[in-house]
């Protein structure tokens, strides 16, 4: 997988660059296999994350909507990662990286 690390059942997305259209494939593509190796939980760590646009950001709402993940959260988001998490609706998932 280019873009996940397993870590148990635990599955770590990290996108270097941007998360649009160009890696959205691979990065669906990635997420099958680790459901598939027993993922139940997400972490998206935004660090070398640049920015997310409409596609990155349905990405992340079809894990949320997957009902074999029973929690996601994201860390280490920049400002424009984060500004985007928030038009949609979406901060949640980087604040519960602070409890």
């Amino acid at each position: 997988m280019k873009y996940i690390i397993m870590n148990n059942t635990i599955a770590i997305i990290k996108v270097k660059g941007d998360m649009t259209l160009p890696i959205y494939l691979e990065l669906t593509d990635d997420f099958k296999e680790a459901i598939s190796n027993g993922c139940t939980e997400v972490i998206m760590d935004f660090s070398d994350t640049n920015l997310i646009d409409s596609v990155g950001i349905s990405f992340i709402i079809d894990i949320i909507k997957n009902t074999k993940i029973r929690k996601i959260k994201a860390i280490k988001a920049n400002k424009m990662v984060t500004a985007s998490l928030r038009a949609v609706n979406l901060l949640y998932i980087l604040q519960q990286s602070e409890d």
